[in-house]
């Protein structure tokens, strides 16, 4: 009899682990694993025109101490071409490949412009290998801008695997809970469903607790401040996600809790009942 009680305890906690598991997979599936939902984000956030207005930041910066004007990047390259770079770089994230831009036409175009400077201010150029270098610093702006820096670029693969078999993790949760499910169910008589549903809810609820102690996502910072927005909107979708499917399994669980303590109530007021009544008869 104990060690049925200890294998009823055993498994209502592995039901209520591989719940949370679930949950949480669904969860991480839906957002960050959704490439679709991510470019939606980026869509509402008008991520594609910030990131240009951060390069042309960024270059206007680099160019300020070098005696050029910011006429060197006019017309170099356009919101549609930032937009599709990141496309690009987003696609390229999810199909497991490091992206490697090549901007040899930018660097050429804002060649011709510091060409057209120069001829239009009478001078010449007397250290081509600082201009060269000048050159590439402003095209790795636009690159670093777009591809997060290279910080990613460790994580791809990583990523990708993930993303892969993050379906075939939930199909193995999901059999592995129904058959554990039925299985007590026929040989151990096991009645504390209602629990293990009630403490996956707890669980998922204390790890979004967890999650926002140990980040506060309104002041992340990682890599670039509209990178870092964009996890932000992510990180409290999340949040959101666990908070609600964390109070609805323990409202679930309550309510199921409820029914069975009903149900046994009931079972032992009928059993009261009919001792009394074969007392009574017996008396008669």
């Amino acid at each position: 009899m104990k060690v049925r009680i200890i294998l009823n305890y055993l498994i209502g906690f592995i039901i209520s682990l591989l719940i949370s598991l679930t949950a949480i997979v669904l969860i991480s599936k839906h957002t960050i694993f959704d490439k679709d939902y991510l470019m939606d984000v980026l869509d509402k956030d008008n991520y594609y025109d910030k990131v240009y207005n951060e390069i042309q930041e960024e270059m206007e910066n680099d160019i300020m101490p070098s005696g050029f004007t910011n006429d060197i990047i006019k017309d170099t390259f356009t919101k549609e071409e930032v937009k599709d770079d990141i496309i690009l770089f987003i696609n390229n994230t999810y199909e497991g490949k490091i992206t490697k831009l090549d901007k040899e036409a930018l660097k050429e175009k804002i060649n011709n412009n510091i060409n057209d400077f120069l001829t239009k201010s009478n001078l010449k150029i007397t250290d081509k290998t600082g201009v060269d270098n000048f050159l590439n610093d402003l095209v790795k702006v636009y690159q670093n801008e777009i591809c997060l820096y290279s910080y990613v670029d460790g994580l791809v693969n990583t990523f990708y695997k993930l993303s892969n078999i993050i379906n075939k993790v939930i199909i193995i949760s999901l059999i592995i809970l129904f058959t554990l499910i039925i299985i007590s169910k026929l040989l151990l008589k096991f009645n504390y469903l209602s629990s293990s549903v009630l403490a996956s809810g707890l669980i998922i609820l204390f790890i979004r607790l967890f999650i926002y102690e140990r980040i506060d996502a309104n002041y992340l910072l990682i890599i670039t401040d509209i990178f870092s927005n964009i996890l932000t909107i992510v990180i409290n979708k999340i949040g959101n996600y666990l908070f609600y499917i964390g109070i609805e399994l323990v409202i679930v669980g309550m309510m199921f809790s409820c029914q069975v303590f009903i149900k046994k109530c009931q079972f032992k007021n009928n059993k009261r009942q009919n001792i009394a009544k074969k007392k009574l008869d017996v008396y008669n």
